[in-house]
């Protein structure tokens, strides 16, 4: 990723007047830079530095028998699902209306991580 032309390309939507609201730049710029994939290149600040979210539980995305596709799962359940000798089954995690867990958490990921 060139940050350099990507810090342009930004100047120039701030030229032509094509960012409406504050968000929408801070979100341009927090994109830009996500796309370097390096944790050493970070911007916490302005708007978008308020909002984070999280769970107290951890969540692990896995195919639970490397043929079928990975599904998410609370953490603490596949744990205990190795820990515990009987026919324990981890229950899956699911979102309103039974829509599979990834498709929510992929969007969350696109909003905090502005991916492309």
């Amino acid at each position: 990723m060139d940050l350099i032309a990507g810090l342009e390309e930004i100047q120039s939507t701030i030229d032509a007047g094509e960012f409406h609201n504050q968000y929408e730049f801070e979100a341009a710029l927090q994109s830009l830079l996500y796309s370097a994939h390096d944790v050493h290149v970070s911007l916490n600040a302005g708007l978008l530095s308020s909002f984070y979210f999280g769970s107290q539980y951890g969540l692990t995305c896995v195919s639970i028998d490397g043929i079928q596709l990975p599904k998410v799962y609370l953490t603490a359940e596949l744990i205990y699902n190795q820990t515990n000798t009987d026919e324990y089954v981890p229950l899956l995690v699911t979102v309103p209306n039974d829509m599979p867990c990834i498709y929510h958490l992929q969007g969350l990921a696109i909003v905090r991580h502005f991916s492309h």
